[in-house]
């Protein structure tokens, strides 16, 4: 575990204010987020198999704007995790 450290990025559009909950080095890690009366958790973990590795990632959205798009958010959710996938994948194998 680590101390919280904040960071705000842009997705969509949208400014998200986040702090790290979980770096656990080759393991874990993870964020929460707000932006427009909406929370975020997400959590990333990495398993070593057969020389490469799986990862296994949860999302949870709660709030006013994540009730009312709940359908939009989740035909994005699978091309956003691929995006971010391959992000994690080309930065891994710098």
């Amino acid at each position: 575990m680590i101390g919280e450290t904040a960071f705000t990025w842009k997705t969509g559009g949208a400014k998200i204010q986040s702090k790290l909950h979980t770096v656990e080095k080759a393991k874990s890690f993870g964020w929460t987020g707000k932006t427009f009366g909406m929370r975020a958790i997400h959590s990333w973990k990495l398993e070593a198999i057969d020389g490469g590795t799986i990862v296994k990632v949860t999302e949870s959205l709660e709030g006013l704007m994540a009730s009312t798009f709940r359908k939009s958010f989740n035909r994005s959710l699978e091309k956003g995790m691929l995006k971010w996938l391959e992000l994690l994948k080309k930065e891994s194998e710098k």
